[in-house]
């Protein structure tokens, strides 16, 4: 296993009458503890230099969340950087992935340019090239995109000639009706983009407390899905998006990136995206005490939690995007499960698309096996 981990999902398809229909999804994320097994021991300064060699994905996003998680401060720069990095990943997905998945030629040459910018810090640049592709994929500049109300957004879909629109287009074309829909009977709830205290000590608790949490965590016994559509909870345009499938997870990334874009001005970032909270040993019960760092990244809520006993780390643990959005009993299983398809090409194509628009941080295998 390398150290990244590795992404597994299994289709069950059981054929009836003419369809094809979801009887099974297994997901296995398999990611080793990298964190306690190598970082335990080694004083913060250490700890934070190997984050940084070691994670390549979102390295400004990790490499903060450490700084956090063991009582470093983080500079304007450093907090920028973060804005950046979730902007390029961002529109990973969507220029790269998306377009890739549904047979779509996308020039690439802003896109190129905007990462270079980014690798540079150059933030003229990157606000000039981010504008710049996110009008090439949507015909609308970010500010435009992010005020769009339910009817404007709709007639966009439907009807805008943009590489962007046409590409949602075939999407929910691929997705049969009821597909792929968060329904009120889905058992995934939404993760907070911002975590307040009281989260925060929960979370807290159960990282400690249950061996396996940074693989399969949860709230209250329930999977909650984090990324783009969890952050955009306070959007006008979530309780449709909230409906729409993929889709509406696709779109909500293209609104995640316009107020990020929108957000560049200046040398500071306008939205909370960082935080830290202690909790000190309780002196009446075993509770160990511990430095929590969180980072709100493209993908989601990223946490770090550290405890340091006399200089050196003797605990440390990651909470990344990817285990709570692809959760075995989470948002990608209970919105595909029963789903009906034309052909078994058809499934894999529709849970493709669900993969990509939920945004795992590795690299996936999916497999199709039949009932």
């Amino acid at each position: 296993m390398s150290l990244n981990g590795a992404l597994h999902i299994q289709l069950t398809l059981a054929k009836q009458d003419n369809q094809f229909h979801i009887s099974e999804i297994a997901i296995n994320l398999a990611r080793p503890n990298i964190a306690q097994r190598i970082l335990v021991g080694q004083s913060p300064q250490q700890a934070i230099t190997r984050i940084t060699q070691l994670m390549t994905v979102c390295q400004h996003a990790q490499t903060a969340a450490a700084k956090l998680a063991l009582g470093y401060p983080l500079t304007d720069e450093e907090i920028l950087a973060i804005e950046y990095e979730n902007i390029e990943q961002g529109f990973w997905r969507l220029v790269i992935d998306l377009p890739r998945l549904l047979d779509v030629e996308l020039p690439l040459s802003i896109f190129i340019e905007l990462r270079q910018a980014i690798t540079k810090q150059n933030s003229e640049k990157i606000k000039l090239y981010a504008e710049q592709l996110f009008q090439q994929l949507c015909h609308l500049t970010p500010n435009e995109f992010y005020n769009l109300s339910n009817s404007t957004l709709q007639d966009w879909l439907n009807e805008s000639d943009s590489v962007m629109a046409c590409c949602l287009r075939q999407v929910a074309l691929i997705m049969p009706a009821g597909v792929d829909n968060n329904d009120k009977n889905s058992k995934a709830a939404w993760l907070a983009p911002i975590p307040d205290d009281e989260l925060l000590t929960t979370l807290g608790k159960l990282i400690q407390s249950e061996h396996d949490f940074y693989q399969k965590p949860h709230l209250n016994k329930k999977s909650c899905e984090t990324g783009s559509l969890s952050i955009m909870q306070n959007h006008p345009l979530f309780a449709l998006l909230s409906t729409l499938g993929s889709v509406g997870r696709f779109v909500s990334r293209l609104l995640y990136i316009a107020q990020k874009i929108n957000g560049l001005s200046g040398r500071k970032s306008k939205n909370k995206i960082t935080g830290s909270f202690a909790r000190r040993p309780s002196e009446d019960t075993d509770e160990k005490g511990y430095n929590l760092g969180w980072v709100q990244t493209a993908r989601g809520l990223l946490i770090h939690l550290a405890n340091i006993q006399q200089g050196e780390i003797s605990q440390y643990f990651i909470v990344a995007p990817t285990e709570w959005s692809f959760h075995p009993e989470g948002s990608l299983s209970n919105t595909l499960i029963h789903s009906r398809f034309s052909s078994p090409q058809f499934a894999e194509k529709a849970v493709k698309l669900a993969i990509v628009a939920l945004d795992p941080c590795i690299e996936f295998n999916l497999g199709v096996a039949y009932a």
